[in-house]
């Protein structure tokens, strides 16, 4: 036990001594990343108050009738803060829409009111640029299949209500009155539509808004990046100490452990600093906690696979930025192939991904501490083993 405490005190004195140019390392990676955090927030809120939709009119807009619903749909109907109407020439419509600039047009046939009037139903067709099975262009479809029906089944009310004042000898008076009454109530429920359905926002993923979203994200990429701001701690140049030790009985798990526990010390101190930048408590700390320690196994696993400096960063960087994408850290999870995302659930990072997932929606993470005690154990263990073949392997080094 002597011996462990040691060791130990060497290798806290080697961090320490390290730990300037680590933390110097450390400050820039966590400046860089929330400087653009800060950037992509402000640039998404930006566009959430600005970006809207523009859809082209095509076709003859001269109809009394046609024009006032147009006019309604800009200035009255909710669809005005998402869509923008815009009447313009077939030409212009199809080069624009080539060009990027629209979202798509509507062709509405000539004498489409007075077909309606007449009993006959001309159809408007909506003109896309993208691919029908993507989700703008079925949305649209959907939108001016929805329009076209409630012209169908409005234009059979009125008629039905016509029909009965002829058969029950109804006064035009009485007539009027109903007829515009009704009109009153189709306007009201196209324009009242929103209270017939009720809107669950689940969020970007793991069922957090946009902004928990990314934080939680670049919080896993700032620790991964901490890990290899450590390189010039971690990697070890020689076998030749642990050998000598090793032969003066001192424990190979005992150095193992001994050489963990500072870097993980060093990547919760830097973790400490960012949680009481950002005006949290040692609470949240705690919380965050088991995270780090699954990421610095992983971590500490790497670096026991490497024999150089240039060998431990460059495996540290490849490993970061695969499980980063594999795991949905750079884009939303639902937005990968369907196997990636079944696969991200059991990834080291898709792990403490979901458990700071949890402690920001408030939870405890209960569910997800086994997988992460079991996984840091294992990389430890495969630590140990490659450290093991290591000085095997090398013994006449």
């Amino acid at each position: 036990m002597n011996r462990f405490f040691g060791y130990i005190k060497v290798q806290f004195i080697r961090a320490i001594k390290h730990y300037p140019i680590i933390l110097i390392f450390t400050a820039i990676l966590t400046i860089s990343v929330v400087f653009f955090v800060k950037v992509m927030f402000q640039t998404k809120d930006g566009e959430e108050g600005k970006k809207r939709f523009e859809i082209g009119l095509v076709g003859d807009l001269s109809e009394t009738y046609l024009d006032i619903g147009i006019v309604a749909l800009k200035n009255l109907d909710s669809s005005q803060y998402y869509v923008e109407f815009t009447e313009m020439e077939e030409d212009e419509a199809k080069e624009r829409l080539l060009d990027g600039e629209l979202y798509g047009y509507v062709l509405i046939p000539e004498g489409f009111v007075e077909s309606i009037v007449y009993g006959e139903n001309k159809p408007l067709t909506y003109v896309a640029a993208n691919n029908p099975a993507s989700f703008g262009p079925m949305m649209a479809n959907e939108i001016i299949r929805v329009v076209s029906q409630m012209v169908i089944q409005s234009q059979n009310g009125i008629y039905g209500l016509i029909d009965i004042a002829e058969l029950y000898d109804v006064s035009k008076k009485t007539y009027n009155k109903a007829i515009k009454d009704m009109n009153i109530e189709y306007i009201s429920v196209i324009l009242d539509r929103e209270g017939y359905y009720e809107t669950t926002y689940v969020g970007l993923g793991n069922g957090l808004s946009y902004k928990d979203y990314y934080i939680c994200a670049f919080l896993i990429l700032l620790i991964l990046l901490w890990g290899i701001a450590c390189a010039s701690l971690m990697t070890r140049h020689s076998m030749g100490l642990l050998r000598v030790l090793k032969s003066n009985g001192y424990s190979m798990g005992g150095m193992l452990l001994g050489d963990y526990i500072p870097f993980l010390l060093l990547m919760s101190i830097n973790m400490g600093i960012l949680v009481l930048f950002g005006n949290q408590g040692i609470g949240t700390l705690v919380r965050i906690l088991p995270a780090v320690i699954l990421l610095t196994a992983m971590q500490f696993l790497l670096y026991e696979l490497s024999s150089n400096i240039i060998t431990s960063v460059l495996l540290q960087l490849f490993v970061t930025v695969f499980l980063s994408y594999a795991s949905g850290l750079f884009y939303p999870i639902y937005s990968l192939p369907q196997i990636i995302q079944v696969c991200s659930r059991e990834l080291p990072v898709g792990i403490a991904f979901e458990y700071l997932s949890e402690i920001l929606k408030g939870k405890t993470g209960w569910e997800t501490l086994p997988q992460i005690w079991i996984y840091s154990f294992a990389f430890l263990v495969l630590s140990y083993v490659a450290r093991y073949y290591k000085l095997r392997s090398n013994r006449y080094e």
